[in-house]
C-alpha cells in the first residue's frame, strides 16, 4: 500500500485507513482530481492537511472533505446549457443549492461531477436535473424537488424539454404517482 499512495498522504494519521491497494488508488485519484481541479492545492499543502486530521474519520470523509475544501472548479458543461438551467459549476454552487433544496447536493455529489460521470442544473429554483454519462452519451436520468419531495410533473416536462432540444437523451418518458426522490 505505502509503494502504491501518492507521497502528500504518507503520515501517520492516514495510514491506518489505508487498508489495501483499492483503498490507495482510490485516494490517489482525488489527490490527482484535487490538484488538477484547484487553483491553490499543492502536493505540500495535501500533506499538511494530512497532517493536521485528528480524530475519528474514515478514508472516504476525509477525502471527500479534502476535495470539497481545495477543489474550486470543475469541468465545462458536457454540451450546450439550455438558457432555463443554471449549471452547477464550483463546490460551493453545490453547497448553497443543496442547502436551499435541503438535500444531500452539498456533499458526496460533487466528486460525481469531477470525474465526469454526471452533470447537475437547477432549474429555475425549482428542481435539481441529474444528467448522466452513459457509453451512448449524456442521459437526463433524474429531476429532485425540495426535500427530494414527490416531483411535479410540469417541471418535470419543462426540464425534460429543455435537455431534449439540447439533444440530450431523456429517460423521463412519464411521472410515477406518490412520493418519490427521483424521477
Amino acid at each position: 500500500v505505502i509503494q502504491r499512495l501518492h507521497p502528500s498522504l504518507l503520515h501517520v494519521n492516514l495510514m491506518p485507513k489505508v487498508r489495501c491497494a483499492e483503498h490507495a488508488e482510490f485516494a490517489n485519484t482525488i489527490v490527482e482530481t484535487i490538484l488538477e481541479h484547484s487553483s491553490t492545492a499543492t502536493p505540500e499543502t495535501l500533506a499538511q492537511a494530512v497532517a493536521d486530521t485528528r480524530g475519528r474519520f474514515t478514508l472516504s470523509s476525509f477525502l471527500t472533505e479534502l476535495l470539497m475544501k481545495n477543489v474550486d472548479r470543475l469541468p465545462e458543461p458536457p454540451f450546450e446549457t439550455p438558457a432555463i438551467l443554471r449549471p452547477l459549476r464550483t463546490p460551493e454552487d453545490f453547497r448553497e443549492t443543496g442547502a436551499r433544496f435541503r438535500n444531500c447536493l452539498g456533499g458526496k455529489h460533487v466528486s460525481h461531477a469531477l470525474v465526469g460521470r454526471a452533470a447537475f442544473y437547477e432549474f429555475q429554483g425549482k428542481a435539481i436535473a441529474v444528467v448522466i454519462r452513459t457509453q451512448d452519451g449524456w442521459v437526463l436520468g433524474r429531476v429532485h424537488m425540495e426535500r427530494n419531495g414527490p416531483p411535479d410533473p410540469e417541471i418535470v416536462g419543462e426540464v425534460r424539454d429543455a435537455f431534449t432540444a439540447a439533444g440530450v437523451k431523456c429517460l423521463l418518458p412519464y411521472v410515477p404517482e406518490g412520493r418519490m426522490a427521483a424521477v
